[in-house]
């Protein structure tokens, strides 16, 4: 009887289907949004080398496309691109996507003309009232801006609403700090002091992949890249890359 107890349970463990694994190589979507990712910046950007050595880490290949971040997300909300990235987690967003393990932290802060607005500092949302605020379509802080009923003025780009504020259009920008930094100095080089920062940030991000609810193996493939991702904090590889852009001691 024992025996072919065994034989119906082998039996009935071959006819399982098998636990399918992660990808072997997964297609990410960007846009230009430097110095995090860029087609101009070695490796793609510092963001991009974290994520593709993280993928490494795990065994997979990681393959970036370039295009427009609107077409981002509709590609990965379609199953089309596994992920794309760096992307604030947000609620409206986890309606329709996954996201990763946090493998960045972001600081949106407000950009301003220091001889417009000399030391121009804000302690509460109320102190930003009286200001036009210069934001960028399809960002995380839409919301927020929206339920404080501070005054917008939305562009298809973070560079046009720069450059709007170098025009006297807008009061101040909200950016994230390191990305506002570079378009300052692509507008004005040798004269980025011209455009000052507050010093308080708007908010604080974590940042994840941006992952589809859809594509082949997507729950597998994200647990092995945070896997990856642990496997380079822990053996200084993700140091050693913030280190080679100046943003590691």
């Amino acid at each position: 009887m024992k025996r072919i107890t065994l034989l119906i349970c082998s039996v009935l463990f071959l006819a399982l289907p098998a636990a399918r694994g992660h990808c072997a190589e997964v297609r990410l979507v960007v846009d230009e949004w430097p110095p995090f990712v860029s087609k101009d910046l070695p490796g793609h950007g510092f963001a991009a080398e974290i994520v593709t050595e993280a993928f490494a880490a795990a065994g997979i290949s990681a393959h970036i496309e370039f295009m427009p971040w609107k077409r981002c997300e509709a590609t990965v909300r379609n199953g089309e691109a596994f992920a794309s990235f760096p992307y604030a987690r947000t609620g409206e967003r986890a309606k329709v996507f996954d996201f990763s393990d946090t493998f960045l932290v972001l600081q949106d802060k407000f950009f301003f003309l220091e001889e417009r607005f000399p030391g121009f500092e804000f302690q509460t949302l109320d102190d930003l009232r009286p200001m036009l605020i210069g934001g960028a379509i399809g960002y995380h802080y839409e919301a927020r801006l929206a339920e404080a009923g501070l005054h917008v003025e939305y562009a298809s780009t973070s560079l046009a609403s720069f450059r709007k504020l170098l025009a006297g259009r807008v009061d101040v920008v909200l950016e994230e700090e390191m990305a506002g930094r570079a378009i300052v100095a692509e507008l004005l080089p040798g004269r980025e002091d011209m455009v000052a920062v507050a010093g308080q940030p708007f908010s604080v991000n974590e940042n994840c992949l941006l992952v589809s609810k859809t594509y082949p193996d997507a729950d597998a493939t994200m647990r092995a890249f945070n896997r990856g991702l642990r496997i380079i904090k822990a053996d200084g590889r993700y140091e050693s890359i913030l280190r080679k852009h100046g943003l590691a001691p």
